[in-house]
């Protein structure tokens, strides 16, 4: 099985946000989308420079990406996926945290923020695989606040 990050398309995210996942749909209502419309347009705003596509046999399972905060340190990153993506979860994930570590490497002022409102009981393994780890004081309601800071 071939796995693949790409510069994010356009019809990378429709083709993700019209086979989103049932925790992404949870996730993305208790962040105030009411439709897949607006989910749709918020990431197409947000898909610049740094915005991704996880592509399995050239069908996007995923797609992810950071935007910069006025003072150019701080990435604002988010991520969605298909329902196809618990079939290559565990190699994509691994995937994912090689990736994200390359491309942080180096920068050791740059910190990538994660807001999540995911309720699953793995949710927080998997972000602390990544590299991310939960600043508890800043979790409150429903979502959770993660970092990701290159290791020095």
């Amino acid at each position: 099985m071939s796995l693949v990050f790409e510069k994010v398309s356009s019809g990378d995210i429709q083709f993700v946000v019209g086979k989103l996942w049932d925790r992404g749909e949870k996730e993305a209502a208790k962040a105030g989308f009411d439709s897949k419309e607006q989910l749709l347009a918020h990431l197409l705003s947000l898909s610049g420079e740094y915005a991704y596509a996880l592509k399995v046999e050239e069908e996007p399972v995923a797609v992810f990406g950071a935007t910069t905060s006025n003072r150019g340190q701080l990435y604002y990153s988010w991520f969605i996926a298909t329902d196809q993506f618990n079939k290559v979860g565990k190699q994509a994930t691994r995937f994912l945290r090689g990736f994200i570590k390359e491309r942080v490497k180096g920068r050791p002022d740059a910190r990538l923020e994660m807001m999540s409102a995911v309720d699953h009981p793995e949710a927080e393994k998997w972000f602390k695989f990544i590299g991310f780890r939960k600043l508890e004081e800043e979790s409150e309601g429903v979502f959770s606040r993660y970092i990701y800071e290159e290791k020095r």
